[in-house]
Protein backbone atom coordinates (compact mmCIF):
# COMPACT_ATOMS: atom_id res chain seq x y z
CA UNK A 1 0.00 0.00 0.00
CA UNK A 2 1.39 3.18 -0.73
CA UNK A 3 1.25 6.67 0.62
CA UNK A 4 3.27 9.63 1.02
CA UNK A 5 3.84 12.05 3.96
CA UNK A 6 3.39 15.39 1.78
CA UNK A 7 6.49 18.01 1.75
CA UNK A 8 3.71 20.76 2.44
CA UNK A 9 0.70 21.99 2.53
CA UNK A 10 -1.47 22.85 -0.88
CA UNK A 11 -2.59 26.47 -0.75
CA UNK A 12 -6.34 25.30 -0.99
CA UNK A 13 -5.00 22.84 2.35
CA UNK A 14 -3.44 25.45 4.00
CA UNK A 15 -6.65 27.72 3.68
CA UNK A 16 -9.04 25.15 4.87
CA UNK A 17 -6.35 24.58 7.62
CA UNK A 18 -6.10 28.42 8.45
CA UNK A 19 -10.01 28.53 8.50
CA UNK A 20 -10.62 25.98 10.68
CA UNK A 21 -7.82 27.24 13.39
CA UNK A 22 -9.78 30.61 13.03
CA UNK A 23 -12.73 28.89 13.68
CA UNK A 24 -11.60 27.02 16.77
CA UNK A 25 -10.05 30.01 18.16
CA UNK A 26 -13.27 32.00 18.16
CA UNK A 27 -14.98 29.36 19.42
CA UNK A 28 -12.51 29.07 22.62
CA UNK A 29 -12.69 32.92 22.84
CA UNK A 30 -16.53 32.59 23.52
CA UNK A 31 -16.55 29.82 25.74
CA UNK A 32 -13.62 30.88 27.71
CA UNK A 33 -11.93 27.65 27.09
CA UNK A 34 -9.24 26.90 29.70
CA UNK A 35 -6.45 24.69 29.27
CA UNK A 36 -7.86 23.09 25.88
CA UNK A 37 -7.58 22.07 22.83
CA UNK A 38 -10.52 23.59 20.73
CA UNK A 39 -10.87 21.82 17.40
CA UNK A 40 -12.88 22.35 14.13
CA UNK A 41 -12.92 20.03 11.32
CA UNK A 42 -14.08 20.89 7.62
CA UNK A 43 -14.98 17.59 5.42
CA UNK A 44 -14.32 17.93 1.92
CA UNK A 45 -14.80 15.12 0.69
CA UNK A 46 -18.33 13.71 -1.46
CA UNK A 47 -20.25 12.30 1.32
CA UNK A 48 -21.30 12.58 5.21
CA UNK A 49 -18.24 11.68 7.22
CA UNK A 50 -19.58 9.76 10.62
CA UNK A 51 -17.41 9.39 14.37
CA UNK A 52 -16.18 6.18 14.56
CA UNK A 53 -13.86 6.38 17.64
CA UNK A 54 -11.73 8.60 19.78
CA UNK A 55 -8.71 8.32 22.22
CA UNK A 56 -7.51 10.21 24.77
CA UNK A 57 -4.00 10.13 26.59
CA UNK A 58 -4.97 13.36 28.56
CA UNK A 59 -8.12 14.94 29.08
CA UNK A 60 -11.57 14.60 27.41
CA UNK A 61 -13.93 15.54 25.12
CA UNK A 62 -16.68 18.16 26.50
CA UNK A 63 -19.46 19.90 26.40
CA UNK A 64 -22.19 18.15 23.88
CA UNK A 65 -18.86 15.60 22.96
CA UNK A 66 -17.16 14.52 19.33
CA UNK A 67 -19.72 15.23 16.39
CA UNK A 68 -21.43 12.13 15.18
CA UNK A 69 -21.42 12.96 11.86
CA UNK A 70 -19.66 16.08 9.25
CA UNK A 71 -21.63 16.82 6.52
CA UNK A 72 -20.09 17.16 3.54
CA UNK A 73 -18.54 20.41 2.85
CA UNK A 74 -19.51 21.48 6.43
CA UNK A 75 -17.23 21.72 9.23
CA UNK A 76 -17.80 20.57 13.17
CA UNK A 77 -16.29 21.62 16.49
CA UNK A 78 -15.76 19.99 19.72
CA UNK A 79 -13.77 21.13 22.94
CA UNK A 80 -10.69 18.44 24.76
CA UNK A 81 -10.28 19.79 28.01
CA UNK A 82 -7.13 18.95 29.33
CA UNK A 83 -5.25 17.91 32.80
CA UNK A 84 -3.39 20.17 35.11
CA UNK A 85 -0.41 18.55 33.77
CA UNK A 86 -0.03 17.09 30.47
CA UNK A 87 -2.81 19.38 28.72
CA UNK A 88 -4.64 17.62 25.91
CA UNK A 89 -3.67 14.68 24.05
CA UNK A 90 -6.22 12.74 21.83
CA UNK A 91 -7.09 11.16 18.79
CA UNK A 92 -10.21 11.11 16.45
CA UNK A 93 -11.66 8.55 13.53
CA UNK A 94 -13.76 9.54 11.11
CA UNK A 95 -15.36 7.43 8.12
CA UNK A 96 -16.53 8.25 5.08
CA UNK A 97 -15.91 7.05 1.57
CA UNK A 98 -13.80 8.23 -1.78
CA UNK A 99 -14.18 9.37 -5.06
CA UNK A 100 -15.19 5.85 -5.91
CA UNK A 101 -17.35 4.62 -3.06
CA UNK A 102 -14.08 2.73 -1.51
CA UNK A 103 -14.90 2.98 2.54
CA UNK A 104 -11.97 5.20 4.16
CA UNK A 105 -10.73 6.78 7.46
CA UNK A 106 -9.35 9.92 8.33
CA UNK A 107 -7.72 10.06 11.25
CA UNK A 108 -6.41 13.36 13.87
CA UNK A 109 -4.53 13.66 16.67
CA UNK A 110 -3.20 16.55 18.77
CA UNK A 111 -1.10 17.25 21.79
CA UNK A 112 -1.55 21.03 23.54
CA UNK A 113 0.04 20.40 26.26
CA UNK A 114 -0.24 22.91 29.45
CA UNK A 115 2.91 24.74 29.06
CA UNK A 116 3.86 24.90 25.68
CA UNK A 117 8.14 25.30 25.53
CA UNK A 118 10.15 24.59 22.96
CA UNK A 119 11.09 21.25 23.74
CA UNK A 120 7.06 20.63 24.46
CA UNK A 121 5.30 22.51 21.43
CA UNK A 122 1.88 21.85 20.33
CA UNK A 123 1.83 19.43 17.45
CA UNK A 124 -0.39 17.14 15.32
CA UNK A 125 -0.29 13.94 13.38
CA UNK A 126 -2.75 12.90 10.91
CA UNK A 127 -2.96 9.68 8.56
CA UNK A 128 -5.43 8.87 6.20
CA UNK A 129 -6.59 5.89 3.76
CA UNK A 130 -8.36 2.27 3.39
CA UNK A 131 -11.07 2.09 6.67
CA UNK A 132 -9.52 -1.18 7.30
CA UNK A 133 -6.44 0.35 8.27
CA UNK A 134 -8.55 2.03 11.27
CA UNK A 135 -9.83 -1.15 12.53
CA UNK A 136 -7.26 -1.72 14.90
CA UNK A 137 -5.44 0.76 16.08
CA UNK A 138 -2.32 0.74 17.81
CA UNK A 139 -2.78 4.16 19.90
CA UNK A 140 0.74 3.70 21.27
CA UNK A 141 2.27 3.53 17.74
CA UNK A 142 0.10 6.97 16.80
CA UNK A 143 1.47 8.75 20.03
CA UNK A 144 5.13 7.47 19.11
CA UNK A 145 4.18 9.54 15.78
CA UNK A 146 2.40 12.72 17.48
CA UNK A 147 5.38 13.19 19.33
CA UNK A 148 7.95 13.61 17.18
CA UNK A 149 5.23 15.47 15.34
CA UNK A 150 4.96 19.29 13.52
CA UNK A 151 2.61 21.88 14.27
CA UNK A 152 1.38 21.97 10.84
CA UNK A 153 1.04 18.60 8.89
CA UNK A 154 -0.50 16.81 6.35
CA UNK A 155 -0.99 13.26 4.44
CA UNK A 156 -2.27 11.34 1.08
CA UNK A 157 -2.92 8.30 0.68
CA UNK A 158 -2.02 7.68 -2.84
CA UNK A 159 -3.95 4.13 -3.05
CA UNK A 160 -7.27 5.68 -1.85
CA UNK A 161 -6.46 9.20 -2.50
CA UNK A 162 -7.49 10.70 0.23
CA UNK A 163 -5.88 13.26 2.26
CA UNK A 164 -5.77 15.03 5.28
CA UNK A 165 -4.16 18.32 6.55
CA UNK A 166 -3.82 19.79 10.27
CA UNK A 167 -2.58 22.46 12.15
CA UNK A 168 -2.23 23.11 16.01
CA UNK A 169 -1.29 27.41 16.89
CA UNK A 170 -1.98 28.33 21.05
CA UNK A 171 -4.34 30.89 21.89
CA UNK A 172 -3.79 32.20 24.94
CA UNK A 173 -5.09 29.70 27.70
CA UNK A 174 -6.06 27.05 24.93
CA UNK A 175 -4.98 25.87 21.70
CA UNK A 176 -7.08 25.96 18.55
CA UNK A 177 -6.78 22.87 16.35
CA UNK A 178 -7.76 23.11 12.42
CA UNK A 179 -8.20 19.82 9.89
CA UNK A 180 -9.52 19.33 6.58
CA UNK A 181 -10.61 16.21 5.58
CA UNK A 182 -10.56 15.56 1.81
CA UNK A 183 -9.89 13.84 -1.69
CA UNK A 184 -6.65 14.32 -3.29
CA UNK A 185 -8.76 13.99 -6.98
Amino acid sequence: MASTQAMGMTEQQKKSVDEMVEKATNMGVNVQAQNSAVVSMINQTNVSMTFNENHNWSGSVVGTGYPKSIPTKQSRQFIHQGDAKDGSQGAVVYYGSNANGEPCGWLLAWCAPTNVTPTKPNRVYVDCGAQSKFDTISWDTIKAKLDVGPATTNFTDVDTETTIAAGVTSTGSFASVGAAFGLST
